[in-house]
């Protein structure tokens, strides 16, 4: 599955999982927050090509409630959010820097999958550790 299909799926998923159930009610609920936005995203490649960069237009969702989260390019589930600390679930993107007309035919962009533990010391500092790995055909 493409990443960015499994992207907009799970936040359907979390929106519908967090919906009030009072129908009358237009006010979000206070436990969520949530965004959108794009980004650029450029780099060198290092092969021996005509082409020296790529660049690519990356969507950016970020949603967050008690049991799921999306921040720019990475989702989750909470496992367990303690006040100072949290292990979840974790997805992200990773891509493959190539020149262009080679994309589709690699297919390297690959959806990272894996645990992740964030210490947050206070409001404004936190420490994370990730555990990720591709479980993607990708031969590259």
């Amino acid at each position: 599955m493409k990443p960015m299909t499994l992207l907009i799926a799970l936040l359907l998923f979390a929106q519908a999982a967090s919906a009030s159930t009072d129908s009358t009610s237009v006010k979000p609920p206070r436990d969520q927050e949530w965004g959108l936005g794009l980004a650029v995203r450029s780099s060198n490649i290092v092969f021996d090509t005509d082409a020296k960069s790529v660049a690519t237009l990356v969507p950016l969702v970020m949603f967050e409630n008690k049991y799921v989260f999306f921040r720019e390019i990475e989702g989750g589930v909470h496992l367990l959010n303690k006040p100072n600390w949290e292990l979840n679930f974790l997805a992200r993107v990773n891509w493959l820097d190539i020149p262009l007309d080679y994309q589709n035919q690699v297919q390297g962009d690959a959806l990272l999958m894996g645990g992740q533990f964030v210490y947050r010391f206070n409001e404004n500092w936190s420490l994370a550790g990730d555990v990720l790995t591709d479980f993607s055909d990708n031969p590259v």
